[in-house]
């Protein structure tokens, strides 16, 4: 009769099967022959096929991670807009009146009462308007427009309006300041220079030719 005998292999998880033949009768002796077979047993089934499985769990672990970071980001984004919207908003080239301030913001112009309060925009055309400069008496706003690619005199109403244009010179006017008594605008442009530097002019808020003012240059 035949022996088999089964013994595992716990390194590669595999069975060695030893075969016994049977008995040589014309020998008068056993003859033992071993020799393995190698089998993938159900331990090996068990390291080798959930290899899929895991990978797949390591896909889900990472899906589930970035889902749980986009839920947090989601949740605190009302959180950081509130918090953002209470900062100083960036408010350039103030000037005052006895009773207003004007000033710069998002390239228009906006004004609001000394005491505080809500400011209103006086300004809303696509072009940037800054350098905003009250007159003495507070009733007009001159400040430098750039609408065309180029930056002009104009005024406007302090209680609001259409803006007026003054200059409409090739080189960039810039305002400056108003005169005293409130009849002529004063800008800087480099539109009589030889070199490209700055000059002081005056114009009159009604428009107009510019003068030159005396100076050699200005800034």
């Amino acid at each position: 009769m035949g022996l088999i005998r089964e013994a595992e292999d716990t390194h590669f998880g595999r069975f060695v099967i030893l075969k016994f033949v049977r008995e040589d009768l014309a020998r008068g002796r056993h003859a033992l022959v071993r020799f393995p077979v190698t089998v993938q047993s159900v331990k090996a089934l068990s390291w080798e096929v959930p290899m899929p499985n895991k990978l797949h769990s390591s896909a889900f672990g990472l899906f589930s991670s970035i889902l749980f970071a986009a839920l947090l980001w989601f949740l605190a984004a009302p959180e950081v807009a509130a918090q953002s919207s209470n900062h100083y908003a960036l408010l350039r080239k103030p000037t005052v009146s006895k009773t207003q301030i004007a000033f710069s913001y998002g390239g228009d112009l906006w004004i609001v009462e000394r005491n505080g309060g809500e400011a209103k925009r006086l300004t809303s055309d696509v072009g940037i308007e800054i350098d905003p400069v009250f007159s003495p008496d507070g009733t007009m706003i001159a400040f430098t427009g750039e609408y065309d690619g180029n930056e002009d005199v104009y005024v406007v109403p302090a209680a609001g309006g259409i803006p007026k244009r003054l200059t409409s010179h090739p080189g960039a006017d810039q305002v400056v300041c108003c005169t005293r008594d409130g009849k002529r605008i004063v800008f800087r442009s480099s539109r009589g220079s030889y070199s490209g530097f700055t000059q002081l002019y005056s114009l009159s808020v009604s428009g107009g030719l510019p003068e030159l003012l005396q100076l050699p240059m200005a800034f």
